[in-house]
C-alpha cells in the first residue's frame, strides 16, 4: 500500500496527466521541517498528492494532479512546494509562482529545486525570492518505494525563500547550506 501511495505523490505534467517518475523526488521530511520552522506553518502545497501531505507535508492545504495546481489560485500565508523535476514542470510551477507572487498571493514560501541556475524557471524563482539556500550536499530524496533512494542524486539542490523572515531562513536552511540574499546591491 506505501508504494502504491507514494507512487501517487508524483505530480504529473497537467499536460499529459501522466505521472512521471521524473517529475517525482519526494523530500526527506527533515527539509519540509525547516521550512515549518522557518515559516511556522505550512498553508498550500501547489504540487503535492494526499499520500505526501499526509506523510510529510502536512500542509493545510493541498493542490494535486486532479486539482491541476496550475490552474489554481495560490492565495495564502504559506507555501511549501517542491515542483515536478522534468523541465517542463519545473519551468510550469516556477512561471506559476512568478505569476502569483505579481498578483501579490504569496506572503511566504520555500521552494525546493535542483540548481540549474542557467533556466527560465531558475530565473522566475529568483526574480521573486528575497534569499537563496545552496545545499552543501546532494539530497538523498524519498523513492517511490518510500525509502530514501539508494541511487546517487546526480544534481545539486536549492531552496528559494520569500517572505518577510530571510533572517530565520538563514538560521535554519544555514545548517544545510550557504544561504544569500536574492537583493541586487
Amino acid at each position: 500500500m506505501l508504494r502504491q501511495s507514494v507512487k501517487r505523490m508524483a505530480y504529473a505534467s497537467t499536460k499529459t496527466n501522466i505521472a512521471n517518475d521524473r517529475d517525482y523526488y519526494g523530500t526527506p521530511p527533515e527539509y519540509i521541517q525547516l521550512a515549518r520552522k522557518t515559516m511556522g506553518n505550512i498553508e498550500l502545497d501547489p504540487a503535492s498528492s494526499k499520500e505526501a501531505n499526509d506523510c510529510f507535508v502536512k500542509a493545510k492545504r493541498i493542490w494535486t494532479v486532479q486539482d491541476d495546481g496550475l490552474a489554481q489560485s495560490w492565495l495564502s500565508q504559506t507555501i511549501w512546494m517542491n515542483p515536478p523535476y522534468s523541465s517542463r514542470g519545473a519551468y510550469e510551477f516556477a512561471r506559476k509562482f512568478a505569476e502569483e507572487c505579481k498578483l501579490g498571493h504569496i506572503n511566504q514560501s520555500v521552494v525546493l529545486v535542483n540548481s540549474a541556475t542557467g533556466t527560465r524557471a531558475f530565473r522566475y524563482l529568483l526574480d521573486n525570492s528575497d534569499a537563496i539556500c545552496f545545499c552543501n550536499k546532494r539530497i538523498q530524496f524519498i523513492d517511490p518505494s518510500g525509502k530514501r533512494s539508494q541511487t546517487s542524486n546526480s544534481k545539486e539542490q536549492l531552496f528559494f525563500y520569500r517572505g518577510g523572515r530571510v533572517k530565520t531562513f538563514a538560521k535554519q536552511f544555514g545548517t544545510i547550506g550557504r544561504v544569500l540574499s536574492t537583493k541586487v546591491l
